[in-house]
């Protein structure tokens, strides 16, 4: 049931794109209307566990080159708030992570030198994040019909 978003996905890189398909999805799994119509749209928006693990790798690949000590508590710090404005804010649109690179690098006042490295890296993990951000959404939606005590209802016939 997840290949459809899971193509979208990858040929989008953009967690809006694919939130259609991941409602078609919802409905084939039998996600109720009522929770798929709630939360997949919320976390097209809010969850994006893939772009969040994606920002945090190209901090710690910047900070390798550069050899500065990712670990020190204010870098981790700023590493988090990064992640979470960045992945709320630029997650949805395709190739939204080049806006949290460039934040960054600007943050932590990094070398210009930095830029391509990291650019590599978030275009090479954005497809991936993506659907990450997609599945991540459709399970959300099944953990939530499970904890309402909603009833799975019986899957539609929809032909994607």
């Amino acid at each position: 049931n997840n290949i459809y978003p899971s193509l979208t996905a990858i040929s989008t890189c953009s967690s809006f794109a694919t939130m259609p398909v991941n409602l078609l999805a919802a409905r084939r799994i039998g996600i109720p209307d009522s929770v798929a119509n709630i939360v997949i749209p919320i976390g097209s928006t809010l969850h994006k566990n893939g772009s969040s693990m994606s920002s945090i790798i190209k901090i710690y690949v910047a900070f390798l080159i550069i050899g500065k000590d990712f670990f020190d508590p204010m870098n981790l710090a700023l590493a988090l708030g990064i992640t979470v404005f960045v992945s709320i804010v630029a997650g949805g649109i395709p190739n939204g992570g080049y806006i949290g690179e460039l934040m960054m690098i600007s943050v932590y006042q990094l070398p210009q030198e930095a830029i391509p490295a990291v650019m590599i890296i978030g275009t090479l993990v954005d497809p991936l994040a993506t659907v990450l951000n997609a599945t991540g959404d459709t399970v959300a939606a099944m953990v939530v019909t499970r904890l309402s005590g909603e009833k799975f209802v019986e899957p539609a016939a929809d032909k994607f």
